[in-house]
């Protein structure tokens, strides 16, 4: 028995080995029911996409055994499936009728465009084409993977050297597009794949269109922030750098997350962003070809796909914004204040008109933001300065004791073991509303060694040391 998620054959199991699927949710009305058979080799499974003008199932070629997927012409809006016999009707409206005719030719003209481009790297292979229930069928190979958008959305932004490698063999393939007279005018992370295996292939060419012929206008199709200006005109100039546009916009929305501004709104006022003034880490001549080749005007901007792979490639070769190595100078070329290394050297070499060494070297600060002071050396004999110095600093002592001496009243006749009473401030308006002090007995020190040494106890079997004397809280004084 066939498994319609995965096309492997699954047996007698109800639950797949494989997917570890039980069953599929009912198809729609309008779409093919799994196990239908179309081009008489290819077994339709689930439904992997749907879009306006057509829906893409999961197949197996019943030949060659391998899964492929079948895109069927289906333009919603303007056509019904016959269920009973997998029919595809146009609706009845005369303009229906042409809408739904011209549109299953340009489906077709996508088949061959595409089959023109067989084994290219970064373009999905077509397999298969054909028309068959009144409408038509294109068969590809079966990427297993997301399509771009998805990705990002689950993963986040990439950076910018593994953006455009990545995207490197896709934008070699529309190099050979456009040698062959075609664009692809629908570039977006919508319609490229990103592979199981980390590759790139781009997919939909149902917008590409010819563009050697100058006499000829072209169709407004687009996508907002991916198209240039001059794919909103119908008279528009439209080319290789139509496409080049359109895989720089999507470059920037892999390295920055954010989709470009529409180009008609940057012809009144380019208000884009670069990358770096984002927070992005990209060199500055990676930045360069980035916005090159999103420069709103045709006359403005990188005019084909072999010119951005050439920038692109001299770009990549310079050192890349986040590659300190390759920026940065050897350690034993930075001058000292940046090398962080103390040239000391012994006190008997050191200037005697100097009264200290002074190291070569800036403060180091922590991530704490604390700061370490180098040691320094031992001060040279006869320093002229010292007298200075311990005079400043004896000065500094004495005028702290100073301002708080008032706060405190030693009586001369106590105990020499008793400790300093805080002198109650004459002047508080509120002693008579605090009440009496109470005189709290201190908890017995016990055996608790610490509180012996507090108390002036000496515990057992530790070694003589002078009691502490610790004034008791008397409350605060502060006025």
């Amino acid at each position: 028995m066939l498994c319609y998620n995965c096309m492997k054959d699954k047996g007698d199991a109800m639950t797949c080995p494989f997917c570890h699927v039980t069953h599929l949710p009912d198809s729609a009305p309008h779409q093919l029911v799994p196990g239908s058979i179309v081009g008489r080799r290819y077994v339709i499974g689930k439904v992997l996409g749907e879009g306006g003008f057509g829906i893409t199932y999961i197949g197996l070629d019943n030949i060659l055994r391998i899964p492929v997927a079948v895109k069927e012409y289906f333009p919603h809006g303007y056509s019904h499936r016959d269920n009973a016999t997998s029919r595809v009707i146009p609706s009845s409206s005369s303009n229906s009728t042409a809408f739904f005719q011209k549109g299953k030719e340009r489906f077709l003209m996508e088949a061959r465009n595409m089959a023109r481009f067989f084994r290219e790297p970064g373009i999905v292979d077509v397999r298969d084409f054909f028309e068959e229930n009144n409408t038509a069928y294109i068969v590809m190979e079966y990427l297993e993977g997301v399509d771009l958008r998805h990705y990002l959305r689950q993963h986040g932004m990439m950076s910018p050297e593994e953006a455009f490698t990545m995207l490197m063999p896709a934008i070699r393939s529309l190099e050979k597009i456009h040698e062959a007279g075609l664009i692809h005018r629908d570039i977006s992370p919508d319609n490229i794949m990103y592979l199981n295996d980390g590759n790139l292939k781009l997919m939909d060419f149902g917008a590409a269109r010819d563009f050697e012929d100058e006499n000829r206008s072209l169709s407004v199709m687009l996508k907002p922030g991916y198209a240039p200006e001059e794919q909103y005109r119908k008279k528009g100039e439209q080319g290789p750098w139509t496409d080049v546009y359109a895989i720089c916009a999507t470059l920037y929305r892999c390295i920055t997350g954010k989709t470009p501004t529409e180009s008609p709104d940057r012809t009144y006022e380019d208000d884009l962003q670069k990358p770096s003034e984002l927070g992005v880490m990209i060199s500055p001549a990676l930045e360069g070809v980035l916005m090159y080749g999103l420069a709103v005007r045709k006359a403005n901007r990188c005019q084909s796909m072999t010119e951005l792979i050439r920038l692109i490639e001299e770009a990549m070769a310079q050192p890349q914004a986040n590659d300190v190595s390759a920026t940065a100078p050897p350690v034993d070329q930075l001058p000292q204040e940046q090398a962080y290394q103390p040239q000391l050297q012994p006190a008997n070499q050191i200037d005697q008109e100097q009264p200290y060494y002074q190291p070569q070297q800036p403060y180091y600060q922590l991530p704490q933001g604390a700061y370490y002071y180098p040691a320094y050396p031992e001060p040279i004999p006869d320093d002229p300065y010292s007298e200075l110095r311990d005079e400043k600093l004896s000065n500094s002592f004495s005028n702290f004791f100073d301002k708080i001496s008032d706060k405190f009243v030693v009586d001369s006749n106590a105990p020499a073991e008793n400790a300093p009473v805080m002198n109650e401030p004459s002047d508080d308006p509120y002693r008579s509303l605090r009440g009496p002090k109470k005189n709290k007995p201190r908890k017995p020190a016990g055996d608790n060694p610490y509180l012996q040494a507090i108390y002036g106890e000496q515990p057992q079997g530790y070694p003589q040391q002078t009691a502490v004397n610790d004034p008791p809280y008397q409350g605060n004084n502060k006025k």
